[in-house]
């Protein structure tokens, strides 16, 4: 009897002791999770450098014969008259950067063009004629030519648009030449570019 009575508490207290450590490690354990999502953003978000609509104003005599026509790309079909000395066409613009990512000049050609014509006509107008490409007014670099790793930073949160920089297309036959060619010469392929990749 007295056996089974110590029996008796010992399971009693052995059942005791189990229920109270079982509650003490319930107590003290806390599971902790994580949950999240992600998202890539497309190419056209993320990277979006580009030209916006070119004006171009005659000064002096010179003309306007055919606007530019202006994609993101590219900026092409101008044609201009130089009629005197000291005409010129300038033509402003933006690059604009729309994308998410910063983007920096990676190299550039400055404009140049392709004189037609033969003999002393042509180099007359090959030694007066002149292509200017430099940031517009309001520009930290107004008056410079773009150079390689200047940079055009991306949008973020707090604006709805990345920056945006002011270029000018200048075509002039100078002001110091002495004289015209006797028939028409035409200049081709007047073209510059540059590149812009990611920062």
């Amino acid at each position: 009897m007295k056996n089974e009575r110590t029996q008796t508490i010992a399971l009693a207290v052995l059942f005791v002791a189990v229920v109270t450590l079982t509650i003490a490690y319930a107590a003290m354990s806390q599971q902790l999770n994580i949950t999240s999502s992600a998202t890539v953003a497309n190419k056209s978000a993320a990277w979006n450098v580009h030209f916006t609509t070119a004006t171009c104003t005659p000064s002096g005599k010179a003309q306007v014969t055919t606007a530019p026509t202006t994609s993101a790309t590219d900026i092409s079909g101008l044609a201009v008259k130089l009629r005197a000395p000291g005409d010129s066409v300038t033509c402003t613009f933006n690059v604009q950067n729309e994308g998410t990512l910063n983007a920096k000049i990676s190299s550039y050609t400055a404009p140049t063009g392709t004189v037609g014509g033969s003999g002393a006509d042509k180099t007359l107008v090959q030694n007066n004629i002149q292509y200017s490409l430099v940031y517009g007014t309001g520009d930290a670099k107004a008056g410079s030519a773009p150079a390689v790793n200047d940079t055009l930073n991306g949008k973020v949160t707090a604006t709805p648009s990345g920056q945006s920089r002011p270029l000018k297309l200048t075509i002039t036959y100078k002001s110091t030449a002495t004289d015209l060619p006797s028939t028409d010469v035409s200049i081709t392929n007047i073209h510059a570019n540059f590149t812009y990749a990611q920062v």
